[in-house]
């Protein structure tokens, strides 16, 4: 996702040590969101082996020397959760409970649905194939697939793949709610009580286990990344010590280790801890570019426009080039799919994202007035 989000999911960013926003993030939002749609691309060529030559760039500048996964996936993952890890804490510090969750469930839920009820219109028109290769669905599953229950129901029922992300968001929104008034007198002890609940959640979910359990391991494990962005942000604020948001940061970050070993969580192949930990790396250094490229109007929409990005490009990337690349041929293909994808993001970020996000804070002012 943002976020997806990145959240992908909400625009505001943390202030730098000089008062200013951070421009970085925009910057890491961009680069997160690109990455993801060349992951997405590139496995769709993959898996319909038709080559795509970025493929042999990237595998020979990037991947192969920093053994990362081929089409470096799990990047854009990363990137979206710690920064919606670093935004989310930032702007808990200011919001009552009930408007936090307002405002960060109306700035993703809308948006999600639509995009969902859009992609199961086109897997009953046979457009597009669920992620769980579902090739027509019936009311049942289109309900599951929208509230994303499917991901907890045998057989599962995913329209999109990426959606899983979102199944993170919500549980970090919910926990971060729940928490925000320790979050404000012991900033420390909500995440180092998460890594003691991710340690549990891991524990329980280990071994055979029916989906819904297999689920909760799977957002055990990855929303460590969430809160290693929440420790970024706490420690830059001078709320946590350096040491102390080290050590909580560096247990969260073993507990990720330590679900990697379990297997059955990992969707990205054998190089997702190596990746995570480059991709935190390049977190910390970029978030401080405060330079004319970062503070551009074209990165700052693009920024603003990634979790619409997240969630859409799958659905008109993949129906586009299996259309048009063997008539027009594979780069020409996609060249047409990402124009389709940036018209089709517009449309959903200003008439949906957005037109939901102003009318909550047109209620809100009407409702302090």
């Amino acid at each position: 996702m943002n976020t997806l989000t990145s959240t992908t999911t909400t625009q505001a960013r943390p202030r730098g040590n000089g008062g200013g926003y951070m421009h970085g993030l925009d910057i890491l939002r961009v680069i997160a969101s690109t990455a993801g749609v060349y992951v997405h691309t590139a496995n769709w060529f993959a898996v319909n082996q038709r080559e795509f030559s970025l493929n042999g760039v990237v595998r020979t500048v990037v991947a192969d020397p920093l053994h990362l996964n081929p089409h470096l996936s799990f990047t854009d993952v990363t990137i979206f959760m710690v920064i919606s890890g670093m935004v989310v804490t930032h702007v808990a510090d200011r919001e009552r409970p009930g408007q936090f969750l307002l405002r960060r469930f109306g700035r993703i839920i809308p948006l999600l649905v639509v995009v969902l009820f859009i992609t199961a219109m086109l897997i009953n028109l046979g457009v597009f194939r669920a992620e769980t290769k579902q090739t027509s669905l019936s009311f049942l599953d289109v309900l599951a697939g929208v509230t994303l229950t499917g991901f907890f129901t045998t057989p599962t029922v995913i329209l999109v793949g990426v959606t899983w992300t979102l199944l993170l968001q919500i549980t970090f929104y919910s926990y971060v709610a729940a928490t925000m008034p320790l979050l404000r007198r012991r900033p420390w002890l909500p995440s180092a009580a998460a890594a003691a609940l991710v340690c549990v959640g891991l524990s329980l979910a280990s071994g055979p286990q029916p989906e819904p359990v297999h689920r909760i391991g799977v957002i055990a494990t990855f929303i460590t990344l969430i809160f290693i962005g929440q420790l970024i942000t706490l420690v830059r604020s001078g709320k946590v010590s350096v040491g102390t948001g080290s050590a909580i940061g560096a247990a969260h970050f073993g507990l990720f280790v330590w679900a990697d070993k379990l297997g059955g969580y990992a969707y990205a192949g054998g190089g997702m801890v190596r990746t995570a930990f480059l991709a935190i790396l390049l977190i910390l250094v970029v978030m401080y570019m405060s330079g004319p490229i970062t503070k551009s109007a074209f990165v700052k929409a693009w920024s603003a426009r990634t979790y619409a990005i997240y969630l859409i490009h799958p659905v008109v990337i993949y129906p586009t080039l299996a259309a048009l690349a063997p008539k027009i041929g594979n780069i020409p293909a996609l060249l047409v799919a990402l124009v389709f994808t940036a018209a089709v993001t517009e449309v959903l970020h200003r008439y949906v994202e957005m037109a939901v996000h102003q009318r909550i804070r047109r209620w809100e002012k009407q409702r302090s007035s």
